[in-house]
């Protein structure tokens, strides 16, 4: 009897869960009273809509101005100006305030989406129209909507352990993989707010600027509008114009905001909300899509994203005194190469209501907003205290090291801090603000949680196509650590991890780390210029590394490491070439490193040099070598678009004591010197190792011209001595006496994917023409 009342009762705590999780899973079941309570609230939201516009309803009423008559005697009509989004378009808005200020209509207040935001807040803020336009002509709205790292920037430890990766993933703690929210974080369009706002920096309510301002944003989450009137100007900007996908979305107290575009892009009811007598509403909005037999997934997507803003600003098109429609649909919304004919498009969109102007125009009241935009003054303060919000891995120590040496810091010189917190590796966002009274500057940081697992595609001729994958594991303790785990996808795989470690004493940054690789390592022999043979090296390495930047740019480091070389014929032509090869050995090396190159591909200024010691001793014979090896460059731009480098390379290795061991020796040819192979220098003239010898000097000069946006025509003139005393099929050449000049011409393209190089080239071995590629980020 008490088994059955046991079994009964599981049984009833089994159902009432499996009832539990059933209407968990799959849904519920709604009683009477829920459905009607569910209608309520509808019906109570509707009233509440009936509500707002049958008070804008009154208030328009109430209203003693008629636009079309003049202005009751002695009344003073407050003026709204709304300006909507458009992108590119945005720059017609400047061209209508050119018409205001032309006539002295005084605007009371003012509130835009996206791009209206913008111009809207450069105005309330005492930008003349004339000063709005120079800041945008002259603005980089490439490097504007982009997430290049400022390379200069970067600490030197930094440039030689991550590679560039234009596929980025994040895996959290959970192991859930989140791809990017965006393709751009918006940094340095905040940054770039920052200084144009930089003379309202001191206003936290949007009301105190010499013209009371709005921005209109969307929250991510509920698909509401949301009213922007106090804050951070810049941020309030990014927030309005966040567009979905292309700029990661802003977090502001927990939620997440895109472009109010999406909800409204015309927030004529605002500026009714406000009690405005007159509301001049500018529209450079483009027509709404309507899908055909001819249109796409593209246009498909963007009529679901934009449905709901359009049919808001059809609806509030008529709820404007003075409708503004400069002509300018035919343009789209990224044509900033026409900025000039949109901003004239917006003056003689003005002009056609210059008799309504003139009729509303005042002196006085114009002249005191002037005023009070003098009144505002640049930033320029002494900071005595750094706060910092939102970090685990970041401190506060460590964004102290980064603050100008300066007694007195402009706005410039606290967007370059915070570009060198934004540069560091696992930061995604910094924005930041700055009390007066405490002299007191808060870094609100957004850092990358988890792991990060990185890709890039690269090419090169003869070696192939590779996939190089990263996975970046970053251990928070008391020295900041990072584990990077590499796989080369390619005809030679490749894997290798790799410990970085790094504390500081003062100025002074350690570092150290370990790691180990294995991998394939190929080399081609020619004879006469022609492949002949392949062979390939199976290498395992492992290393202790430690090392210092005494200076930002300089880097002096030690390694200790053990080499196991086991080369084996592959194709072509059999020879002896891995016969008395040093296979079992220790190895060391030191060097001396400086880089302060603006790019890692096709720099346009700075410099580089590398200075390397090494060594290695056998484990099973009395093998040993000793070498040297070092490269210096220098670019330098001749004018704006044109540039030069000059370099020097070269290197020497004690081969007496371990045969052929051609693994250790230095290679030469490709476009570049690359990290797909041990010791392989790169020279227009020859193919992918195309000569094996164990001295050489090399130098020349190289041409870089930028035909459009990082779009190069390239060419390169090198020559190079080196000694070849019967290697590997090799004519022999005397190290000193033997010159070979290489020269080339070709394309260079740094594209989102990786740099492309792609050129023509003599070959020193014969009268033949090589053509050359290379791809990607295989550094």
């Amino acid at each position: 009897m008490f088994h059955r009342k046991i079994a009964a009762f599981l049984t009833v705590i089994f159902m009432l869960n499996f009832i539990s999780a059933f209407g968990g899973e799959y849904g519920k079941v709604y009683t009477k009273a829920e459905k009607i309570q569910s209608i309520d609230k509808q019906i109570e939201e509707l009233l509440k809509q009936k509500a707002d516009l049958e008070l804008m309803k009154k208030r328009i009423n109430e209203s003693p101005v008629e636009i079309d008559k003049p202005m009751p005697q002695g009344y003073r009509p407050k003026i709204a100006l709304v300006l909507s989004g458009g992108g590119a378009k945005g720059a017609a808005h400047i061209g209508v305030l050119k018409a205001l200020e032309k006539y002295k209509v005084p605007v009371d207040y003012i509130v835009g989406t996206s791009v209206g935001s913008i111009v809207g807040a450069m105005y309330s803020v005492g930008y003349t129209p004339e000063e709005i336009e120079n800041i945008v002509l002259n603005l980089d709205f490439m490097d504007l909507f982009s997430n290049t790292e400022d390379r200069t920037l970067k600490d030197i430890s930094d440039k030689i352990v991550y590679a560039e990766r234009p596929i980025k993933i994040t895996i959290d703690k959970n192991n859930e993989i989140h791809f990017p929210k965006g393709f751009v974080d918006g940094e340095y369009l905040y940054l770039e707010f920052k200084k144009i706002f930089d003379r309202a920096g001191r206003v936290e309510n949007f009301n105190e600027l010499p013209i009371p301002y709005r921005a209109v944003t969307t929250d991510l989450n509920t698909g509401k509008e949301v009213i922007v009137s106090e804050g951070d100007l810049a941020k309030a900007a990014l927030m309005s114009m966040a567009i979905p996908s292309v700029i990661v979305p802003v977090e502001h107290k927990n939620n997440y905001y895109v472009d109010g575009g999406v909800i409204d892009n015309f927030p004529i009811i605002e500026a009714l909300k406000e009690k405005a007598d007159i509301i001049i509403a500018v529209d450079i909005t483009a027509d709404s899509e309507i899908i055909t037999d001819k249109s796409n997934i593209i246009s498909v997507v963007n009529k679901i994203a934009t449905y709901q803003g359009d049919k808001s600003t059809k609806e509030q098109k008529k709820y404007a005194d003075i409708l503004v429609v400069p002509k300018v649909k035919e343009h789209n919304t990224l044509d900033f190469g026409s900025l000039p004919a949109l901003i004239k498009e917006g003056e003689e969109a003005g002009e056609s209501f210059s008799h309504i102007f003139k009729n509303i125009s005042d002196e006085k009241r114009f002249a005191e907003y002037k005023e009070k935009a003098e009144n505002l003054k640049p930033t320029k303060i002494k900071i005595e205290n750094v706060k910092l919000e939102g970090a685990e891995s970041l401190n506060s120590e460590a964004v102290k090291r980064f603050m100008p040496k300066k007694e007195y810091l402009t706005v410039e010189d606290i967007n370059l801090w915070a570009r060198e917190i934004y540069n560091l590796s696992y930061v995604q966002r910094v924005f930041y603000n700055i009390d007066e009274e405490t002299n007191t500057i808060n870094f609100s940081v957004k850092e990358e949680k988890g792991y990060k697992l990185m890709a890039g595609l690269g090419y090169v001729s003869d070696y192939g196509s590779i996939l190089s994958v990263d996975l970046d594991v970053p251990s928070l303790n008391r020295h900041k650590q990072n584990y990077i785990l590499n796989f080369e996808l390619s005809k030679y795989p490749k894997i290798s991890l790799r410990n970085k470690m790094s504390f500081g004493l003062g100025d002074i940054q350690f570092l150290g780390g370990y790691g180990m690789s294995y991998g394939m390592s190929p080399v081609f022999f020619y004879r006469d210029g022609d492949k002949s043979s392949v062979y390939v090296s199976n290498v395992f390495n492992a290393q202790l590394d430690m090392g210092t930047s005494i200076f930002r740019d300089y880097l002096f480091g030690i390694s200790l490491g053990y080499k196991n070389v086991n080369s084996s014929y592959d194709s072509g032509e059999r020879g002896d070439f891995t016969e008395d090869s040093i296979k079992n050995y220790t190895w060391s090396s030191w060097y001396l490193l400086h880089d302060n190159m603006n790019k890692t591909f096709f720099p346009t200024k700075g410099n580089f040099s590398n200075i390397t010691g090494f060594s290695g001793i056998s484990l099973d014979d009395k093998e040993e070598f000793a070498g040297y090896n070092y490269k210096f460059e220098i670019a330098a731009p001749i004018t704006k678009r044109f540039s030069t480098g000059l370099f020097v390379k070269g290197g020497k290795i004690d081969i007496s004591h371990i045969g052929k061991s051609y693994e250790e020796m230095f290679k030469l040819g490709g476009v570049r010197d690359t990290s797909t192979g041990f010791r392989t220098m790169g020279f227009y003239g020859l193919p992918y190792t195309g000569i094996i010898t164990d001295e050489f000097f090399s130098g020349g000069v190289s041409l870089q011209y930028e035909l459009s946006r990082n779009l190069y025509l390239l060419g390169k003139y090198n020559f190079v001595t080196y000694n070849s005393d019967g290697f590997f099929h090799q004519e022999n050449n005397k190290f000193g006496e033997d010159y070979h000049s290489g020269y080339g011409a070709g394309i260079g393209w740094d594209t989102f994917l990786g740099p492309v190089e792609a050129v023509f080239t003599n070959n020193i071995e014969n009268d033949e023409v090589l053509f050359s590629i290379f791809f990607g980020y295989t550094l």
